[in-house]
């Protein structure tokens, strides 16, 4: 089996996009459950694209993972693709709510 490390790259990227947002997904709901605000759950929403992109991907009969696609070239050979795409809204995001998660589980309530 031939190793590549730039395959293993993107597909890494590509699946730390899933992690990620189901760890926001994750904070956000703990947090609607420490505040009973419902803006949480609104944020949660916005965190859910990446996994309907693999739902609808494997629903299209293509592979769950976006981290590679095909091109055919002028001349009709066909190339591939590698997409490194650094998840850093994810990362801040995740990193931000989890502070807030943080202080709001210390925090004595009201």
């Amino acid at each position: 089996m031939h190793f590549d490390i730039y395959t293993t790259t993107a597909a890494a990227l590509c699946v730390s996009h899933l992690v990620l947002s189901a760890a926001a997904i994750t904070l956000c709901v703990l947090l609607f459950r420490s505040t009973r605000s419902a803006g949480w759950l609104f944020l949660a929403i916005g965190f859910i694209e990446p996994l309907y992109r693999v739902a609808f991907r494997l629903a299209r009969g293509l592979p769950p993972l976006w981290y590679s696609s095909s091109r055919v070239g002028r001349d009709g050979v066909p190339t591939m693709v590698l997409n490194f795409d650094i998840p850093t809204l994810f990362i801040f995001a995740v990193v931000g709510l989890y502070l807030l998660y943080r202080r709001f589980r210390h925090e004595p309530s009201a």
